[in-house]
């Protein structure tokens, strides 16, 4: 009975340590654990990055609705701008902006700066596709930014392009 009630407390501490801010969890390889969001330092600040694709292929938004989502760094400003401008739907933003997932309700989606973050540390997330993936950048009422992760390479597509969706999200202050 003894070993039993040790094993409970040693099976009661292990769980206890897993609770909360453990988001970085990592297998045997390195490889981030896709059932939790994936933590990178971005220059000293974190960012989390949904473990897996929010969207498949979907449209950045209208074309030639101008959000004025023109900031290369910070995507909350650029999510909130886009979604107040266009509404509910089925585009980018409003995917990130609604989603609820690990616990946490304040999504969104990445800037230019911070989904190339994400292609500078996609070997350790280990689920992207080597596809175009979106940025909540615009570039004007027409064009907005995203990235290919199979190389880099960042471009201005239309909006109604079809690209993959990464939501990710800041701990708050």
């Amino acid at each position: 009975m003894k070993w039993f009630i040790a094993l409970l407390m040693l099976g009661f501490v292990f769980f206890a340590g897993c609770e909360g801010d453990d988001l970085e969890r990592k297998n045997a390889m390195g490889h981030y654990i896709a059932d939790q969001p994936v933590k990178i330092d971005q220059e000293g600040s974190i960012l989390y990055v949904s473990p897996v694709d929010n969207a498949g292929y979907t449209e950045w938004g209208e074309l030639y609705q101008d959000a004025n989502a023109r900031a290369s760094s910070n995507g909350q400003r650029n999510t909130r701008r886009i979604v107040d401008t266009l509404g509910a739907g089925d585009y980018a933003a409003y995917v990130c902006d609604t989603l609820s997932a690990y616990g946490f309700d304040d999504w969104y989606l990445p800037s230019r700066e911070e989904l190339d973050v994400i292609y500078q540390n996609k070997d350790e997330i280990g689920t992207l596709h080597d596809k175009f993936y979106w940025s909540s950048t615009e570039e004007d009422p027409q064009r907005a930014w995203g990235q290919y992760l199979d190389d880099g390479r960042q471009k201005n597509r239309l909006k109604y392009d079809l690209g993959r969706v990464r939501c990710v999200r800041r701990p708050e202050n």
